[in-house]
């Protein structure tokens, strides 16, 4: 037999699993909202900053490339020799 009472105490409000599925989905609604709204291009952006980092690197790399050569010119300058970079000249301290 059924009475009311054994019918109320099996429905006890919704389950954790359904919980979890609404956020998710509310989640979903969220991004794509925020996405159409501002128009943000977040694989865009991260593409965008890759590219400028290497950027930065390889001009990083060519200035230590620079310094380098005018360090060595400075040694080869003390010594008498032939420089590498002769139309960089090299600028004494006043003391």
């Amino acid at each position: 037999e059924h009475n009311e009472t054994s019918i109320k105490d099996n429905n006890k409000g919704i389950t954790l699993v359904a919980l979890i599925i609404t956020i998710v989905v509310l989640i979903i609604l969220a991004a794509v909202t925020i996405k159409s709204v501002t128009g943000f291009n977040f694989v865009g952006l991260a593409t965008k900053s890759t590219e400028n980092y290497e950027k930065a690197q390889r001009t990083e790399v060519d200035e230590l490339k620079t310094v380098a050569d005018l360090l060595e010119d400075a040694q080869k300058r003390i010594r008498g020799e032939k420089l590498i970079a002769p139309g960089i000249k090299l600028m004494r301290r006043s003391k």
